[in-house]
């Protein structure tokens, strides 16, 4: 009976052997699975930031180009704004000194509030318009004077 009962003890240890050998070979597929997992999570993530600090850099380019053209738009003489669909969405204090309100004044306004229908009208069609100059004449009076290209009024 000793030769059986070993022969017995065997298969048994050998069928139970089999799916913990298929187990074992399912665990190493999950992690090498999982460990691509990682590798392709990791390489998203580095793009990922690349691409966060590219945004970063341009919204900091943008915030220094709006810096210098407000620093140029208040330092110019002229009078400088910009219409949307006729609605003041910008303007520099030299306008707001020559239509004589404060420049949050002016924001949100409609243009032609400012200006005879015509003229309004004008701008409205040639978008390009963009300055508007007061100017001395020889007696001394001060006109609003608007100048484009290729239009004077």
């Amino acid at each position: 009976t000793t030769p059986y009962t070993l022969l017995t003890i065997m298969a048994i240890f050998f069928l139970a052997a089999v799916p913990v050998r298929l187990m074992a070979d399912d665990l190493l597929r999950s992690m090498s699975r999982a460990r691509e997992s990682v590798h392709e999570l990791a390489e998203s993530n580095a793009q990922l930031q690349q691409e966060i600090y590219e945004h970063q850099r341009t919204e900091e380019a943008l915030r220094e180009s709006e810096l210098r053209f407000r620093i140029l738009a208040e330092s110019a003489f002229e009078g400088l704004f910009i219409v949307e669909n006729g609605i003041i969405i910008d303007a520099n204090s030299s306008l707001a000194r020559m239509v004589g309100c404060e420049r949050q004044g002016l924001l949100g306004r409609d243009l032609s509030a400012f200006l005879e229908a015509k003229m309004a009208e004008a701008i409205l069609e040639h978008p390009r318009i963009i300055l508007m100059r007061q100017e001395t004449k020889l007696r001394g009076d001060k006109v609003a004077e608007l100048k484009a290209e290729g239009l004077e009024y």
